[in-house]
């Protein structure tokens, strides 16, 4: 065999080897990306259903709460007939209403008071969106351990229960953000134990010791 014929042969073997390693390199690839593929389809299926689960959870939370809020308010709010047409217990019917809220929520009235604590929580009882409104917060921050001790603007809670910032009051207990240009002092709504105790001016450090049920 010639020299030359020798070197062809030689770089078509050479070639075939080639050939046979990058076909080789071409398989594991495949086989790699399928793999990887794979992890990562089952990764992303992974992501959606705990998605999915928080999602129901979440759902699942608000629909229970929307259900106790409605019952809540079919309890509490008063019948037609009491709306339209006043009767010579009217007042009498008011304060029970106030009274049924206030045991129902375990709201408690602190003593000594000034007098315009119960005015303002019949305000806010006696009219059904501001009392959804407390509810809420109620149900929102009554676990959270950071409202521990903090007061909070009862007519402001009921206005708007999201906006927390601007009902808390200042370290001198008068008035919160949202009335600082206001006379007077605000009507105040703390956490106390299982329930939540309405007054105004400075907490003593007795807590709960001084109040009473509303009646």
């Amino acid at each position: 065999m010639s020299p030359k014929k020798r070197r062809m042969n030689d770089g078509a073997t050479i070639n075939s080897e080639k050939i046979t390693t990058l076909e080789l390199q071409v398989e594991n690839l495949r086989s790699e990306n399928e793999h990887l593929t794979s992890e990562n389809e089952s990764l992303k299926i992974s992501t959606l259903e705990r998605q999915v689960e928080t999602l129901r959870s979440e759902n699942e939370r608000l629909t229970s709460q929307n259900k106790s809020l409605k019952q809540d308010l079919e309890i509490t709010e008063p019948s037609p007939g009491q709306e339209s047409t006043p009767t010579p217990d009217h007042l009498g019917t008011a304060l029970n209403h106030v009274r049924d809220v206030a045991s129902k929520l375990n709201i408690t009235l602190r003593e000594p008071n000034q007098g315009n604590e119960f005015s303002v929580l019949c305000g806010v009882v006696s009219q059904k969106w501001k009392l959804t409104s407390l509810k809420c917060f109620f149900q929102e921050y009554s676990g959270l351990p950071e409202i521990k001790g903090r007061v909070f603007c009862l007519e402001q809670i009921s206005y708007n229960y999201a906006a927390v910032q601007d009902s808390v009051l200042g370290k001198d207990l008068t008035r919160c953000p949202a009335h600082e240009r206001h006379h007077g002092e605000c009507v105040w709504v703390s956490k106390r134990g299982s329930g939540w105790i309405v007054g105004s001016g400075r907490l003593s450090s007795g807590g709960k010791k001084g109040s009473r049920t509303v009646d």
